[in-house]
């Protein structure tokens, strides 16, 4: 009687149903590796901090070569789960790789900057205030002062 409620099945469930099987086995390949044997005693990176600290002040070697090399040479990267990989490889991209955020250039973007660099020097102005004193101003887009 299996093999009949097998073939009554409509076929999306069937497929359904194969899916959570091989879902189900992935998961259980995951789970089952975790950084519980992972010995955190600073002997697992083979490289020291002056090979860092040439490699980063060298201007050819990019920050993902870095990175790649610090892999590398880790004795424990490969034991962790992909999880750790990840995270360990997003660390050290922020530390290791030059990142930069453009942004357009407005009253309230340069007055915010210069607030949070210097505060004092701008007198404490904030970029409210800067609105206000440029409203009173009548100063506006496209008009003359």
């Amino acid at each position: 009687t299996s093999s009949d409620d097998s073939k009554c099945v409509p076929s999306s469930q069937q497929q359904l149903q194969s899916t959570t099987t091989t879902t189900n086995t992935t998961t259980t390949d995951n789970t089952s590796t975790d950084n519980r044997n992972i010995i955190d005693n600073n002997q697992s990176q083979s490289i020291t901090q002056e090979q860092l600290h040439q490699m980063r002040s060298d201007p050819t070697i990019s920050g993902q070569t870095i990175i790649n090399t610090i892999i590398q040479n880790s004795s424990t990267f490969s034991q962790k789960t992909n999880f750790s990989q990840a995270k360990y490889v997003r660390r050290k991209q922020m530390k290791y790789q030059a990142r930069c955020r453009l942004v357009r250039c407005t009253p309230p973007s340069i007055c915010q900057a210069l607030y949070l660099k210097d505060s004092r020097r701008m007198r404490n102005l904030r970029e409210d205030t800067l609105a206000q004193i440029l409203s009173y101003g009548n100063v506006g887009a496209g008009r003359r002062v």
